[in-house]
C-alpha cells in the first residue's frame, strides 16, 4: 500500500522510478532497512489490458528492472511476461534484431553490441540484456545466447 499524494503529477509509478515509488509504502523505511530484497508490484491498467509491472531490488546485487506481466488468459491467475516491450527493452531488441546476428557466444558479446549502437554504459546493456532473457525475448543455452522471434507479434 502507498501513501498516494493529493496531486496527481506527484505520484511516481513503479516503472518509472523503482526505489522512489518504493519510499512511499507504507512502513517503508522499516521494511527497506531490514530487508536484503525488496520486491515490487504494481497494478496497472491501459485502455485495452490490465497488467502488473514487477521489479525487484538487493543490497547486494543488481536490480531486475519491472517488467510488464499480464495474465495469460481472462481470470486465470496465470501472469506472463507482456508481449508489448518497454521502450528501453524495445530499443535494446530491434538493436540486436537488426545487427543482422541470431546469436552471441556470451551475454557480454550482446551487451557489446548495444553499446556500440547506443552508447549507454556496460551495466546497463548487462543489465537490458538480462531483462530480454527474463522477459523471454532471448534464450539462453550451452551454445550461447539468441533472439527468440515471436511469430504474428509485433516488438
Amino acid at each position: 500500500m502507498t501513501k498516494q499524494s493529493r496531486k496527481p503529477g506527484d505520484n511516481v509509478r513503479l516503472a518509472a522510478d523503482m526505489r522512489l515509488w518504493s519510499d512511499v509504502a507504507r512502513r517503508s523505511g522499516a521494511i527497506k532497512a531490514h530487508a536484503d530484497v525488496i520486491v515490487r508490484q504494481e497494478r496497472a491498467k491501459e485502455k485495452d489490458a490490465d497488467f502488473v509491472y514487477f521489479g525487484a531490488f538487493m543490497k547486494d546485487a543488481g536490480d531486475v528492472d519491472p517488467c510488464q506481466l499480464e495474465e495469460s488468459s481472462q481470470e486465470s491467475f496465470l501472469w506472463v511476461p507482456r508481449e508489448k516491450l518497454p521502450e528501453a527493452r524495445l530499443n535494446s531488441y530491434a538493436i540486436l534484431r537488426d545487427s543482422g546476428m541470431d546469436a552471441w557466444p556470451t551475454q557480454a558479446e550482446a551487451a557489446r553490441m548495444i553499446i556500440l549502437s547506443s552508447g549507454v554504459s556496460p551495466s546497463t546493456a548487462n543489465r537490458l540484456v538480462n531483462n530480454l532473457i527474463h522477459c523471454g525475448r532471448m534464450i539462453e543455452s550451452a551454445a550461447g545466447i539468441s533472439l527468440k522471434v515471436a511469430v504474428g507479434v509485433a516488438a
